[in-house]
């Protein structure tokens, strides 16, 4: 999969335990088997490392007509993640590879946050922490299906 994309990717599926793929499998067939939005295609996001075996896995979604958000940690400085409470939930947007994403269009997430990759300089540090902490603090109150949560 492609780092910081927004779209399909040609999937290699790769698996480290069943327990993931089993996770991966409910996510897909939750989402994919909703009711249809004709107003949109439906969308999951991938947070984590790209090359995440179990992420990879995920990406199948394409297959099934389910887009894919893959926010992947280690190119915090070319990802915007904002979200802001409004109206007694969140609202905001994550722009990746150019691409924006409202968040209230995300129907799950797979999350396998891992930590906040080190950069060159102490602002690039800083922005891959901003990002990890206001990831999983958007997970917390996100009204959608969340597939291995951090605890």
């Amino acid at each position: 999969m492609a780092r910081g994309t927004v779209a399909g990717a040609d999937p290699v599926p790769i698996l480290t335990g069943r327990l993931e793929l089993q996770a991966a499998a409910d996510l897909l067939t939750e989402v994919a088997g909703g009711a249809p939005n004709r107003r949109r295609r439906r969308m999951i996001a991938l947070f984590g490392y790209d090359d995440d075996p179990c992420l990879d896995a995920v990406a199948a979604a394409d297959d099934l007509g389910v887009a894919l958000l893959m926010i992947d940690q280690r190119v915090a400085a070319d990802i915007e993640f904002v979200v802001a409470m409004g109206g007694g939930y969140p609202r905001g947007t994550a722009t990746v590879a150019g691409q924006r994403c409202r968040l209230d269009d995300v129907d799950g997430v797979y999350a396998r946050p891992l930590s906040p990759v080190l950069a060159s300089d102490p602002r690039g540090n800083e922005r891959s922490r901003m990002l990890h902490r206001a990831f999983l603090e958007w997970l917390d109150v996100a009204a959608t299906v969340v597939v291995n949560r951090p605890r």
